[in-house]
């Protein structure tokens, strides 16, 4: 009787054991199953390399994912990131890893600016709506100025970055870019150029243009003995910058030259035609009618 009663005890403490281990090994491998789905979400990367437009866009595109990847922690894949840190801007890069929620959120440009400054979406998983996507909204482009006219160190960075510093508010000079290419119906013509070019008084003149052989660029540049410059896109926009008067025409890259003329009188055309987003709302550029 003795010998029965320690057999069915030791078999009752060994299935005890036997249970508890297998509930042991279902934890275990959920706990592995949640850190493993955590760590692929966290480092699940969203891409924007290749979308839709020239330099200018990507430049906004970048810089809006930019914000959003350090508001919520998620790896972006961006667009030329090397040429749009040439300018000076730091791009967000990700060193760490959230535990995230099931929800989904699809970032598009009628909601991006959300995800930038609310602190609510920090642990949801995100997607991008569709790659026709380009952050160009009034309301981002006055967080910018914020970030980057307000703030003194981030300006100091980009015009540290610009290899023409020193010609910063240290010349009376004249940039006029003209986007013409697959727009050229769009711009405002050679009238609204030469209103601004006669009310001005400056020593050395210069003109840029994605269409160099237009008629218009020639008549310019003969009637007021304008310098065509021809430089890459980032050194356009760094020397162009620097230059006391700006004549602006429409379209992200022309803003671009506007956005780092920090001590430049910048006139632009009154947009009739809109086939950019509401970037044109920095508070002192002078908005010229055509």
């Amino acid at each position: 009787m003795y010998c029965f009663v320690l057999l069915v005890s030791y078999f009752l403490e060994f299935q005890t054991f036997y249970v508890v281990s297998l509930e042991f090994n279902s934890l275990l491998f959920y706990s592995f199953f949640l850190f493993k789905n955590n760590f692929i979400q966290s480092m699940k990367m969203l891409t924007i390399k290749g979308y839709p437009g020239r330099f200018g866009n990507q430049v906004f595109r970048n810089l809006a994912f930019s914000y959003i990847s350090k508001n919520n922690n998620i790896n972006i894949e961006y667009d030329n990131p090397e040429k749009t840190k040439l300018l000076g801007f730091e791009l967000f890069i990700v060193n760490n890893i959230v535990s995230r929620n099931d929800n989904l959120e699809y970032i598009g440009d009628d909601n991006f600016m959300k995800y930038i400054t609310d602190d609510n979406y920090k642990t949801c998983n995100f997607e991008i709506k569709t790659r026709d996507t380009y952050c160009q909204s009034k309301e981002f482009v006055l967080f910018l100025y914020e970030q980057y006219y307000n703030n003194i160190n981030e300006k100091k960075k980009l015009i540290k970055a610009n290899n023409f510093k020193k010609r910063y508010n240290n010349n009376n000079d004249v940039f006029i870019h003209i986007r013409l290419g697959d727009v050229t119906h769009f711009n405002a013509g050679i009238k609204y150029y030469e209103s601004i070019i006669k009310k001005i008084n400056f020593d050395c003149g210069y003109i840029s243009t994605d269409t160099p052989n237009h008629p218009m660029i020639k008549y310019l540049t003969d009637k007021y003995q304008l310098y065509l410059i021809c430089y890459d896109e980032i050194k356009t926009i760094h020397f162009a910058s620097t230059c006391k008067y700006l004549i602006l025409s429409q379209g992200t890259f022309s803003w671009l030259i506007g956005f780092f003329g920090f001590y430049s009188q910048i006139y632009y055309p009154k947009i009739k035609h809109k086939w950019h987003g509401d970037i044109f709302v920095i508070p002192h550029w002078q908005e010229v009618d055509w």
